[in-house]
């Protein structure tokens, strides 16, 4: 729970930081959005989803899940939050998992006998720490 709420104070305040150190991104706009519609409250989100204009003027959405521990079963979470928000904005949407816990298991692909999802997966504990900060 700790990870839980560090992280999000993180990207509450830190957004343009972290599209920079993790995803190498530099966008000349950032905002904070939400989605889930009043009509769906059950309906599970994202942490946080970032939409982003480029200096060309391209958009995107950027979806952020911050885990403790990898569970396979999340990323079927992910890979809803993903397409919702694609049909909804019909714009690019990149869906990123930021793992704090190391897991041999973790991979950034999800397969299963129907489908195929890929998202950016993040391992947070192979960083060194200092350069994050630095940052």
């Amino acid at each position: 729970m700790q990870y839980d709420l560090t992280s999000k104070i993180i990207a509450e305040n830190g957004k343009e930081a972290i599209l920079r150190f993790f995803l190498n991104r530099r966008p000349r706009f950032s905002e904070l959005i939400e989605t889930l519609p009043q009509e769906q409250p059950t309906l599970k989100k994202g942490d946080y989803i970032i939409k982003i204009t480029e200096s060309d003027g391209r958009e995107e959405i950027q979806v952020w899940e911050f885990k403790i521990v990898w569970k396979k079963e999340d990323i079927k979470n992910l890979m809803q939050y993903t397409l919702r928000l694609e049909q909804q904005y019909k714009i690019p949407v990149t869906p990123n998992l930021f793992l704090f816990l190391p897991s041999s298991a973790a991979t950034s692909v999800y397969e299963d006998n129907r489908f195929r999802f890929q998202f950016e997966l993040i391992k947070l504990w192979e960083l060194d720490g200092n350069k994050i900060l630095e940052s």
